[in-house]
């Protein structure tokens, strides 16, 4: 369904947030879903669209899926798993990658044809594939269609050439099931591949790991077991929020909240004069009132650097900021989509390669933008709040893959808002 959101700015937010289960580590929970007969039952999984695509994808994969939105609760079994994972679906979300790291270790080999997903760079799955071929696996393409086989995976050292997430947790998912040791070095450590990890041990994963060193050896298990688990508060969507209230100059209280997963957010909006407070029980103030904004500088990098994912929303504040701040992608050669869209609304940016020069504080006008991705759609509605009169965000389905309630949260904080459905929207 097409959807907008329409945003009159200029009102302050006040209140408390609730934050969801993070949707990046959600998705290759549930993927690890695949690797044991028993029902495994993940707790705190967000209520958005990826996720009901992926239960699609499973259900469709003959694999038995139960979700709550009520109790963000997803109850699932897998006893004969299709290896072919369904093209219609999986064009919708590129998490469904991740699924064949769990399909070829548990059938032996995965067919895939496509995936979705924002259109931020160049992504390909070649760490992926090339990690299964270490694993032992044999890759055949033809056309657009990929397939993964492998008789028995075996124990191997894969030495990832960049820390990607995605290759991380499809090598470990594999690997868990293979037989031997598995050493994988260069990995990601970010919170979400953290949050699978201790997952899989629950199951019966046996590893050990090397933060410093960014290792982890993995002795392969047949018998992994069913469990219950909890997903981890979404430090992108704290992030956010804590954006929302430094770009309204408004005050609001966020939870749950892991500080470690988010220091350098945290140091970034201190730099840039708010008051942070993290008090006990993982509450979070962000608290921007009555302050001018300083400008700051952030880089972006794989965790424990500032994240890629709150660029976007952060080159939104810096319109706002007194001075030139500066902003540095080093993930994705093509995460500046959010720009143009910005400039429409009176953002003074500058785009040199990788970096962002902006200049400010200039007061942002309403105007008819579009998303074309979950972070910088987000970025959109964020100057949206802050602007002079009413702004309409086209593309606000896809912002929804990765925010969940988001609607509700922000009408609950304040904002004037209304969505927009179909024909409707051009009215």
């Amino acid at each position: 369904m097409v959807k907008s959101l329409r945003i009159r700015g200029k009102e302050p937010l006040d209140g408390n947030v609730m934050i969801s289960g993070s949707k990046n580590a959600a998705i290759p929970c549930i993927a690890a879903g695949i690797l044991t007969d028993e029902p495994i039952i993940l707790h705190n999984v967000p209520a958005i669209e990826d996720i009901h695509t992926l239960c699609e994808i499973l259900a469709a994969m003959s694999v038995k899926v139960s979700y709550d939105d009520e109790r963000t609760t997803l109850r699932m079994q897998c006893i004969n798993p299709s290896s072919d994972i369904p093209p219609l679906l999986s064009t919708k979300m590129r998490g469904a990658t991740l699924l064949m790291g769990t399909l070829l270790a548990r059938c032996g080999e995965v067919i895939f044809e496509s995936y979705g997903g924002c259109p931020i760079g160049e992504r390909p799955i070649d760490y992926h594939l090339d990690a299964f071929r270490k694993l032992g696996a044999k890759i055949d393409t033809k056309g657009n269609q990929i397939r993964v086989s492998a008789k028995k995976l075996k124990g191997t050292l894969i030495e990832l050439p960049f820390p990607s997430v995605g290759a991380t947790e499809n090598s470990i998912l594999a690997a868990c099931c293979a037989k031997g040791m598995t050493t994988i070095v260069n990995m990601a450590v970010e919170p979400e591949v953290m949050n699978l990890i201790e997952m899989l041990g629950k199951m019966g994963m046996q590893y050990t790991f090397d933060v410093a060193k960014s290792r982890i050896d993995i002795e392969g298990k047949t018998n992994l077991q069913g469990i219950r688990h909890s997903i981890i508060p979404d430090r992108l969507e704290a992030g956010t929020y804590s954006v929302a209230a430094a770009i309204t100059k408004s005050s609001i209280t966020i939870h749950p909240v892991v500080e470690a997963h988010i220091s350098q957010v945290i140091q970034a909006l201190r730099d840039a004069r708010g008051t942070i407070e993290l008090e006990s029980g993982m509450t979070m103030r962000a608290d921007f009132s009555d302050i001018c904004l300083s400008p700051f500088k952030i880089e972006t990098g794989p965790f424990p650097a500032f994240p890629t994912d709150l660029q976007p929303q952060f080159t939104s504040l810096s319109t706002q900021a007194e001075g030139r701040t500066s902003i540095i992608e080093t993930v994705f050669e093509n995460r500046f989509g959010h720009v143009p869209e910005l400039q429409k609304m009176g953002a003074k940016i500058q785009i040199s390669q990788r970096e962002l020069t902006i200049d400010g504080p200039v007061s942002l006008k309403g105007a008819h933008v579009t998303a074309t991705d979950i972070r910088g759609g987000m970025a959109l509605i964020l100057a949206a709040l802050c602007a002079e009169g009413s702004t309409t965000v086209n593309g606000f389905e896809i912002i929804e893959r990765g925010y969940d309630s988001l609607e509700s949260k922000l009408s609950n904080l304040g904002a004037n808002i209304e969505v927009i459905e179909d024909e409707e929207q051009h009215k």
